[in-house]
Formats: C-alpha cells, structure tokens, sequence
C-alpha cells in the first residue's frame, strides 16, 4: 500500500525558485492551500548580465594590473602584455536574474532569499564536468545538479526552521505504507516528466521533498498562470545540453592547465584511416557529428566520434550505421526500494531527460558495478560517464529503483562488451580514459 504525500496541515515550505512557470505556480498553489511559503533562489555562479561585463572586464585587467605590480622585477618585459579576460562562466540552472525572481516571489506574497552555493557547484559541477571534456568522457551535469537544488534547499530548511522543501518538478515522491520508505514515482504528465534528473535523491531527501506539480498536466500550470496573471520569465536562459555546446570549449580552455591539452590525430577506427588531426581532445565529445579537423575540413557527415584515447590523444571515428548496442556496464550504482539484487531484475532505463526507456535485464555485481542486458539491441554507443536510471516500468506507475555512470557498452565478444566495430587485425580495447573526478581546479 502507498499514498502520496499529504499537506492537509500547515507547514513552512521552502520552494526553490527560478523565476519559470513551473516553480511560480507550485508556490503559488502551496500559499493557497495554507502554508507558510518562502521562495529561494539558488545561485551558483556569476550572474552579471550583459550590460554589465564591461565593468567586469575592467575589474579584471585592473586585479591582473595590480598582481603584475608586485612582480615588476620579474616581468620586465611584458609590461605591456593584454589582460585576458576570462571565460564566461558556463553551467546549468543559472539564476541570473535574482531580482526579477523577488519581484515574482513578491507578486504572489511571499518572501524571497538568495543562497550562494557556487562553491559547492564548482565541486560537484564544474570540476567533473571540466575533467570529463579533457578526459574524452561524458557527464551528465543536470542529474547531479538537481541533487545539489536539494541539498542546499534541506540544509537551509534546517536552519530556517522549516518543515519541508519544494520546487516545480514534474515527478512524485509516494510513501510505502507498508515498510516506511519514499520513491520517486514519474509524473501524471509523462511529456513533461522530470524523474530522470531526480534519480540520484536518497531516502532521507526524499522524506522531505513535495512536488505540487506532480499530478498535473503542463497546460493546466498554463492556465493558472493566465488566471491568476503572474508575470514569469517566459524563457529558459542556460544551456539545455551544456556538455555538447560550443561555450565549453572556452570555459574548458580558461580552467585546465596547459599541460593535459591533448592533440593529434583523428583515425577511422575500422579501416585505421587517418582522416586528419586535431587541436584537442577536450574540442570534442563522444557521440559528435559533423566534425572539423584541425585545418578546418568538414569530415563526412556519417562520422561520429565513438572513442577518444586520452593517453595518445587520438580521436576515433566511426560510421554511425556501424555502432550498436545490446549490453551496458555501469559503475557508482545506487539503488532504491528492498529488492533482492542476487536475483536478476527486469528494468526500463532511460539515457537522457526526456529520453524513450529501453527494456533490459539488471544484474548487480560487486563493488557498486552492475550489467544491463537489453532486449534488443540499439542503434548507436552509451558513452564512458552518461548517466543511466533504471525505472520498474517504462509508462504511468513507473517508478525509479536507481542508476549509475556507464562504463561501456556494445555487444558481446567472447564474454567482454566491445563497443567498436570489428576490424580485421582487432586486438583487445584498452580503456585509456582518465578518471574525471580526478580532477580539482
């Protein structure tokens, strides 16, 4: 037996704020069922807008002036050498407009406070994030972002005396009544579905988390919107796949050290082809099309990267109708519920937001590892570092029973995962890839 959680009595409920519909509305509805609402609005990093960079700019050439004073006699010769003003901050979930998110908090009457929790997003973001781009891997920047919303929403929970945390997902936490656990269940919309990016929340979190959009659909939030006519910002302003965007690049550039640039050449993985070289490894990212080489030729338009080697700093390439997978080995995997893992587990899992779930076999293995056998096999690779949640069904009822990084996929040769098509003289695929939390900026 399970219910969903009740707020038939009044609490104070922090809700986490970006200014969008979604958190609006899901505040506005917990205000009008009686409860003590506090808006918060997380912010994890810069946030200057346009107008101000200038003033940005001219505070960093005049702390490089400054810095450059104190070692005069070493630099002699460079007085005259440019500031490089640094990249622009890159992440997801930016809360750039604070002031505009007080006013909306402001217009449905109820208060607003800005929390800073850059240094945590630099630990759990940005230095992951920037690792995997130098490393050759993936990462799926999102999934951990949203455990940190609500790590920082409880914490500020705790110390402002509240009773339970909030915000404008579309999922649903549902109590066990039978053995007292919470799980995060997908949401009535399954168009709009956000369980996904939830999956890495724990018991603990999940106990005092609501979802006030969690049975609704999408345009009945529209509707109150209109009804109640609250002004929101209409626009998502970051990035939606920041891991793919051009922007890191630069980001990437400004933060790693000289000495992990990798260049060199870009091979046809198949027939050993040299198709050109390259600038660096981090310029790319596994699964990319439409790839440029160094010289700037467009290679052909059915390439996609399938391995990067970070220790020769050799980008692979393949033909898209060439890759296939029907078997996933996964690393860091959670799980949730009681369930016996000695048994195999019939599972849907589900790649991206938004993503369709595949069917597969789960099977649990030691050290926190695990092995997914699909149903059928896919078009295309799971990447070293993707995220992966695992639901017990794919529609409406589905709920998450846990997830974990990719280690490979492919199909099975001789009992080991291969990922890359067959070639003639085909020895064993080493893993040369850097672990990505190795690295702290």
């Amino acid at each position: 037996m399970a219910e969903q959680k009740s707020t038939n009595k009044k609490l104070k409920i922090l809700v986490g704020m970006t200014g969008r519909i979604d958190s609006t509305i899901a505040a506005y509805l917990l205000k009008k069922q009686g409860h003590d609402v506090v808006g918060i609005g997380i912010v994890f990093g810069r946030t200057e807008s346009e107008d101000d960079q200038d003033d940005v700019a001219a505070k960093a050439a005049q702390a490089a002036k400054e810095a450059k004073d104190k070692s005069s006699s070493k630099k002699k010769n460079n007085e005259e050498a440019e500031v490089k003003k640094k990249a622009e901050f890159v992440g997801v979930y930016q809360l750039s407009k604070v002031e505009e998110v007080k006013k909306i908090c402001d217009s449905i009457d109820i208060p607003f406070y800005a929390v800073d929790a850059t240094k945590k997003y630099q630990a759990q973001i940005t230095d992951p994030l920037v690792g995997a781009r130098i490393g050759g891997q993936l990462f799926s920047p999102k999934v951990h972002c949203n455990k940190l919303i609500f790590e920082t929403l409880i914490e500020k929970m705790d110390k402002l005396g509240a009773d339970m945390v909030a915000s404008g997902h579309y999922a649903k936490v549902i109590k066990n009544l039978n053995n007292g656990e919470f799980n995060l269940y997908v949401a009535n919309d399954i168009e709009n579905d956000q369980s996904y990016l939830l999956s890495q929340l724990e018991q603990d979190q999940l106990s005092k988390i609501l979802f006030p959009l969690a049975e609704m659909r999408k345009q009945e939030v529209e509707k109150i919107k209109e009804m109640i006519n609250v002004k929101v910002i209409d626009k998502y302003s970051g990035i939606k796949d920041i891991m793919k965007h051009p922007k890191i690049v630069e980001f990437v550039e400004d933060q790693m050290p000289g000495s992990l640039k990798k260049e060199g050449p870009m091979i046809e993985y198949k027939n050993e082809s040299m198709m050109g070289d390259h600038e660096g490894i981090h310029k790319f990212f596994l699964g990319e099309k439409e790839i440029k080489t160094k010289q700037g030729t467009l290679l052909d338009k059915s390439l996609v990267i399938s391995k990067i080697n970070y220790g020769g700093g050799v980008v692979y390439l393949s033909y898209d109708h060439e890759l296939f997978f029907k078997y996933i080995s996964l690393k860091n995997v959670s799980y949730s519920g009681t369930f016996d893992l000695t048994k195999p587990i019939e599972v849907f899992i589900q790649t991206e937001e938004f993503g369709k779930k595949l069917k597969g076999i789960f099977y649990m293995k030691n050290n926190n590892s695990a092995f997914i056998e699909l149903a059928k096999s896919e078009e295309g690779l799971l990447h070293k570092g993707q995220y992966v949640t695992l639901f017990n069904r794919s529609g409406l009822g589905g709920k998450i029973i846990g997830g974990g990084d990719v280690m490979t996929s492919g199909n099975l040769v001789k009992g080991a995962i291969k990922s890359q098509p067959e070639k003639y003289d085909d020895d064993d695929e080493s893993e040369e890839n850097i672990d990505i939390y190795e690295f702290k900026f």
